[in-house]
């Protein structure tokens, strides 16, 4: 094996750099829109107005039936899941919520990752407790979850090891446009 030999600047000093991440990752910000108990909120798209397959939300009645169409959704939705899973491996940093204004009422929010994995076998990790009440974020700040350290996440098809799940609960119907920015490195 070769001698390592370090970066140089271009008057020859050494750069010494802290490492965030896998060598050859780099840095994105997946910005996805939304607004609870609206079934066609979902903004998620590339810079060509395509959909972007990794952001997905459903919308939930007290029964924990899934809402049917948008006036079931305004008539009973207490629950909004935006799950995050992007078809590759990355290392999460953290993640942001934004608003635009403050709610009118109380809306709630947890987030999980693994939520398909029972947490008896490592999934099911709860990264908020309690239920963030929003009504106290005010909308010209936002909410910052940052791990410190970035957490690498393997993407499988069939156990979902990399997903992201956030969970707003609200009374029925209650509508609220919310923005979640993820910090991560990817391939």
């Amino acid at each position: 094996m070769g001698a390592y030999l370090p970066d140089r600047d271009s008057n020859g000093r050494e750069i010494i750099r802290q490492a965030s991440a896998t060598a050859g990752f780099h840095y994105q910000l997946p910005f996805i829109e939304f607004e609870s108990s609206n079934i066609t909120s979902l903004h998620y798209k590339d810079v060509n107005g395509n959909d972007i397959t990794h952001a997905t939300i459903k919308f939930y009645k007290a029964d924990g039936n899934e809402c049917s169409d948008q006036t079931d959704a305004d008539n009973n939705c207490v629950k909004t899941v935006i799950d995050f899973e992007p078809n590759y491996d990355f290392e999460i940093v953290g993640a942001m919520l934004l608003q635009k204004d403050r709610p009118s009422q109380d809306i709630r929010c947890w987030v999980q990752a693994v939520p398909d994995v029972p947490e008896a076998y490592g999934g099911t990790k709860p990264f908020t407790q309690g239920g963030i009440n929003l009504t106290y974020i005010p909308p010209e700040s936002y909410f910052d979850v940052d791990g410190r350290a970035s957490k690498y996440m393997t993407y499988s098809n069939t156990l979902h090891t990399n997903k992201l799940r956030m969970i707003f609960k609200h009374s029925a119907g209650f509508k609220h446009k919310i923005a979640i920015c993820y910090e991560l490195f990817k391939p």
